[in-house]
């Protein structure tokens, strides 16, 4: 049986044979998604077993490996009734909501900031140093109001009925995720509020930003949508980085993306600057980068 503390990215009994028939199904997929951010949803269910969450964090490492760029998104139900419970406090469900008052809340925030997600991050980074662990509340990441006084924080009608609809019979969730579906894989390019209508086309900002990194090497870049009188809108590039191998590749980005994403996807601008503004998460600063250019 494989040891679940052992800190190789791939650890299995698999047949030598069946390994490499795992790993030639498994090679359309690696290279649809290298690049890509990929978002995984681990439970808190899972967490409770160590060997699992062991092993969950090996294929976390071996995805980034691989040239994804997993973001997990993690739960914790049960830790959160565990520890609940040993505060004597019990809890409320409704209709499979849990009711969420301010001392819950509290908990909540303990158990999934200050244990199950600093737990995940270190069984990845047992593996090698490259998960950082975040919460919903820095640099408002998510922003949440109380709408329902019997659920606590929990509950949003309006906000259900925004988001889900109804096409014959079968209920969709509208994420504002734009992509493509292909061969039965579906592929999520970006946002919708990160698309712009340039001269009549829509461009992805988001793709813009994937393949002018690719392009430079991996540098972070940012791209923005500016108003133009001709084109209705045009996207600007800002790209961070100081060494002159980057002013040398800028040069080819234009025929790079006119080839890939088209003619309306070429920068109106591209801008090197030092350092990105960015904001207290890490993330680019995309008001502050739009203001600069503008």
């Amino acid at each position: 049986m494989a040891d679940p503390h052992d800190p190789s990215p791939v650890s299995s009994t698999l047949d030598p044979a069946l390994r490499a028939a795992v790993l030639v199904e498994a090679l359309p997929y690696i290279q649809a998604f290298a690049g890509r951010i990929v978002v995984v949803k681990f439970g808190g269910n899972a967490m409770v077993d160590e060997s699992l969450a062991h092993s969950f964090a090996a294929d976390i490492v071996l995805l980034r490996a691989m040239g994804m760029r997993p973001v997990v998104v993690h739960g914790g139900g049960p830790q959160i009734g565990a520890l609940l419970a040993r505060l004597g406090k019990e809890s409320e469900f409704r209709d499979g909501l849990r009711v969420t008052d301010a001392e819950t809340l509290d908990v909540a925030r303990m158990v999934l900031s200050g244990q199950v997600g600093r737990e995940l991050v270190g069984a990845i980074n047992r593996h090698t140093q490259v998960a950082v662990g975040l919460s919903g509340e820095d640099a408002g990441l998510i922003v949440a109001t109380q709408r329902d006084e019997s659920l606590g924080y929990v509950g949003d009608a309006q906000l259900t009925a925004d988001r889900f609809i109804t096409d014959q019979g079968v209920r969709w969730y509208r994420t504002g995720d734009a992509g493509h579906l292909l061969g039965g894989m579906l592929t999520v390019t970006g946002r919708l509020d990160r698309v712009i209508i340039s001269g009549g086309v829509n461009v992805s900002l988001d793709e813009i930003e994937r393949v002018a990194s690719g392009h430079l090497g991996g540098s972070a870049v940012a791209a923005v949508g500016i108003a133009d009188p001709a084109w209705g809108e045009r996207p600007v590039l800002v790209i961070e980085g100081v060494d002159h191998a980057i002013h040398q590749r800028t040069e080819e980005l234009g025929a790079a993306l006119r080839a890939q994403l088209g003619p309306a996807a070429i920068p109106a601008r591209l801008a090197v600057v030092a350092e990105l503004p960015r904001l207290e998460g890490g993330k680019p600063d995309l008001r502050k980068i739009a203001d600069l250019v503008s």
